[in-house]
């Protein structure tokens, strides 16, 4: 089992990681943080299937979809560039 005040610095990493993917200004910052947060699925992931006190599936499934969305944003940033001829 993990401590309680876990709980509470993992919410304020992700309520952090959130506001860097959120704001458009810096975009290393949004690198950073879709690192950050697919990290932290993975060590969730491994934690639940450790410790076996619950199944690791949503984790999993979580991380899939962030990996497709940050994918998805890097392709369509990709597509707003004009091409150089």
């Amino acid at each position: 089992r993990f401590p309680a005040y876990m709980t509470v610095v993992l919410g304020v990493g992700y309520f952090i990681g959130v506001a860097c993917i959120w704001q458009p200004w810096v975009p290393f910052l949004q690198e950073w943080a879709w690192g950050g947060l697919v990290i932290s699925l993975v060590g969730a992931a491994v934690a639940h299937m450790y410790t076996g006190v619950a199944d690791a599936t949503p984790a999993f499934v979580f991380q899939i979809f962030v990996i497709f969305k940050y994918l998805l944003r890097t392709y369509k940033a990709q597509q707003a560039q004009p091409a150089v001829a």
